[in-house]
């Protein structure tokens, strides 16, 4: 179950493991969803460490100055970066770095898995590394990170399993408009692998088709089709191939039991119940119902045996 923290302490579970100076104080609230976590952190003048910490747990952090400055040096390459009200940067959680505080900050952060950015093409850990301040999924994103941090009690587990889910894909939007910087050191993605990204990041979006693909990655249909042909594959199967397995994941997901399959199918981005069902049947993979209730009986024995 998600939670709010509003003690004066930076959690692991939000990435950041802060080392402030003795004169420094600093205030935190946030949401913990598992593997995501978003934040608000105000913190005074001073100088502090961020100390990276390999753990098993790959993580990346974006973070974006509302007010203030701050001025960051990683320890091992010694890059510098100046963050400024608007500035936004990432970092992988085991990065080292300085933080010079020269005027007091508030910045909201989120935390999530690094498999997140391998899904949108990224391969390597993303040492300290500035952003497009002005990428146009910025500001919803902002947006939408507030108006959750504002929500009072306990968020339901159904809504706090889609609002990690749009976290991923808002991100990974941002990602995708800063595909052109260096972040994995392999330089811009081909179109072809622009477009498989940006597919696993939407699949769930009913508007999501081989033409308005072609229009959101700036190239002709043809183009972008003879690309994918190229690597023996259709735009529209690889979109219902993902669409396909995202179905199966929250058809086996307990939290979800509550959905009727309309919303299933909803989520998973088919057009109806009747579209998924025939889908999941032309794959070999049997009615929905029947793989939901496998899914139940397969964890009653898990639970059994345990």
């Amino acid at each position: 179950m998600p939670h709010r923290e509003g003690l004066a302490r930076l959690t692991p579970s939000y990435g950041l493991n802060l080392r402030p100076a003795a004169n420094q104080r600093y205030s935190v609230r946030g949401i913990d969803f598992g593997e995501t976590g978003i934040f608000n952190l105000e913190i005074t003048a001073g100088n502090s460490h961020v100390m990276g910490q390999v753990d098993g747990h790959d993580s990346v952090i974006l973070a974006y100055v509302h007010t203030g400055r701050l001025d960051l040096m990683e320890d091992y390459t010694e890059q510098e970066l100046v963050a400024r009200p608007g500035s936004v940067w990432m970092y992988s959680r085991s990065t080292n770095f300085q933080m010079d505080i020269v005027e007091d900050v508030e910045l909201v952060s989120v935390t999530l898995p690094l498999q997140v950015l391998r899904d949108f093409g990224i391969t390597e850990s993303p040492t300290l590394h500035e952003l497009d301040s002005v990428a146009t999924m910025l500001p919803p994103t902002l947006g939408f990170i507030q108006q959750a941090l504002e929500q009072d009690g306990d968020i339901p587990s159904v809504a706090a399993y889609f609002m990690e889910k749009l976290l991923h894909e808002m991100v990974g939007g941002i990602l995708l408009e800063n595909l052109g910087a260096v972040v994995s050191g392999s330089g811009r993605k081909s179109i072809f692998d622009q477009a498989m990204a940006y597919i696993a990041a939407t699949a769930g979006n009913r508007e999501l088709t081989p033409a308005s693909l072609a229009h959101e990655l700036s190239v002709s249909l043809r183009q972008l089709q003879r690309d994918f042909k190229s690597h023996n594959l259709a735009i529209a199967e690889v979109i219902r191939n993902h669409r396909t397995d995202l179905a199966l994941r929250l058809l086996k997901d307990p939290k979800l039991e509550v959905l009727s399959l309309e919303k299933i199918a909803e989520h998973a981005g088919f057009s109806s119940l009747v579209q998924m069902r025939r889908t999941l049947n032309e794959a070999q993979l049997g009615h929905p119902s029947e793989l939901r209730s496998r899914s139940r009986a397969t964890r009653r024995e898990v639970e059994a045996l345990s």
